[in-house]
């Protein structure tokens, strides 16, 4: 005998293999571990922000991409746009962390002055705020992060 409806059967078999694969299959995350000026001018800044991705799952995997945009406190505690930072086509180990640099360049002399302002005390409140996306069999998974990162400035 055929059955009527061999949609709902379908649909009716992966929402079941996909509760029972729940419990195995754990979200990676992402984290802002450091971030360091690595050199600045009067027309120029660089900026290395490292995040770590936890992969908690038994298996590896490639995170498509990891983007970003990069803010910074000024002196009003106002977040202003500083850059975009991206890195592509990233292999992230199963089990465990996996540590990407991304660097992000600044090269807006009003902003590098106004960083350079706000710097006065020896460090610089920044914001991380990005996702990244990892293509599964079952669709693309975005793990969105919003952090937030002090750094010293020499």
């Amino acid at each position: 005998m055929k059955p009527k409806y061999p949609c709902i059967f379908l649909i009716a078999l992966f929402i079941l293999l996909g509760g029972c694969l729940s419990p195995f299959f754990q979200k990676p995350t992402v984290h802002v571990t450091d971030a360091q000026l690595t050199s600045i001018s009067l027309s120029e800044a660089d900026i290395d922000v490292v995040t770590t991705i936890t992969n908690p799952n038994p298996v590896g995997a490639t995170l498509d991409t990891l983007a970003f945009d990069l803010y910074y406190q000024d002196i009003n505690s106002e977040w202003v746009y500083l850059g975009h930072g991206e890195r592509n086509n990233i292999t992230i180990r199963a089990d465990g962390d996996t540590p990407v640099t991304v660097p992000v360049s600044v090269r807006n002399i009003p902003t590098v002055s106004a960083i350079l302002t706000t710097a006065v005390n020896g460090y610089l409140n920044l914001r991380v705020r990005g996702s990244a996306s990892i293509d599964t069999p079952i669709g693309i998974l975005e793990l969105p992060f919003d952090e937030y990162e002090t750094i010293t400035i020499p």
